[in-house]
């Protein structure tokens, strides 16, 4: 089985409305209380192929970092 990937770093990754299954993978549709590529590994036995790392802003969006602010640059 491949490598865990790190789904809080993906940009498919979601948070739900849903508190029974917070967290949820846009590409495979999975709704989850645990981590997304979890169940797609138990499930498909290849672990998730459609990974991509969100770019710095998703990023810094997701901290709560001020992109606008003047006195960063």
């Amino acid at each position: 089985m491949s490598k865990q990937k790190d789904c809080f770093k993906c940009k498919h990754y979601y948070v739900t409305w849903d508190a029974r299954f917070p967290r949820g993978c846009k590409v495979y549709e999975v709704k989850t209380s645990s981590v997304p590529s979890l169940v797609v590994a138990q499930a498909t036995r290849e672990g998730c192929t459609a990974f991509e790392e969100k770019n710095n802003n998703q990023q810094k969006k997701k901290e709560g970092i001020d992109l606008n602010r003047d006195d960063l640059w």
